[in-house]
């Protein structure tokens, strides 16, 4: 996620797009020459959403994750000592 993020701001920095912009300038491409044959996986990530912008902000997501590493870190640690 922070390497998205960095990587998106860079972009937004060189060329002026955001995020929005820059998929916005993609269309012709997904509509005039990817061809949904040959790609089928490709084809169904796509359908299910998986380039759509997230529905909230970016740090409760984050929040979410890093609680999940957390706990897994205590986890381990207790399997450790016991």
């Amino acid at each position: 996620m922070a390497r998205g993020a960095i990587a998106e701001n860079r972009d937004r920095e060189n060329t002026g797009l955001d995020r929005g912009a820059y998929w916005m300038s993609m269309n012709s491409f997904w509509e005039d020459w990817f061809d949904v044959e040959r790609y089928p996986t490709m084809t169904r990530v796509w359908e299910a959403g998986a380039f759509d912008e997230p529905d909230g902000p970016f740090e409760p997501s984050l929040e979410r994750l890093l609680d999940s590493i957390e706990l897994t870190l205590e986890k381990a640690r207790e399997s450790r000592t016991s």
